[in-house]
């Protein structure tokens, strides 16, 4: 990946980070745990470059910021900062080089069956039928 492709989503993940809060934030202290272990998840995804890991660990912290929201766990204002530093993260998934596919062939082939051969080196010297 380019140098300034990993700095671009390393700086993006840390704003993501700071907006799961810190004291007066409007992210509670359990939901500041969460938050930041989801995080964790989504540096160690597009760290490998992994763009499938990194836009699912992304489903799964909107999906959490939408229930620590719905339970008073998260203010508006923290949940839509942590939205929108997530859609910035995503908009940076183009940046990480596209997953490669490597296909092979493998070709087997089936032993030959025994038959009757040309008569040559096959009973009796080929010397005509066997007795």
């Amino acid at each position: 990946m380019k140098t300034l492709g990993r700095l671009s989503v390393a700086l993006v993940i840390a704003s993501l980070l700071a907006a799961c809060g810190s004291s007066g934030s409007g992210v509670s202290e359990p939901a500041g745990k969460v938050l930041a272990l989801e995080v964790v998840a989504i540096r160690n995804a597009a760290g490998t470059a992994d763009r499938a890991a990194t836009a699912q660990q992304l489903a799964q912290l909107r999906a959490s910021v939408s229930q620590l929201r719905a339970s008073d766990d998260l203010s508006a204002g923290a949940a839509a900062r942590i939205r929108r530093a997530a859609d910035g993260v995503e908009a940076q998934l183009q940046l990480l080089p596209a997953p490669t596919t490597t296909t092979s062939t493998t070709t087997t082939t089936a032993p030959a069956k025994p038959g009757r051969g040309n008569g040559e080196g096959h009973g009796n010297n080929g010397k005509g039928k066997e007795n």
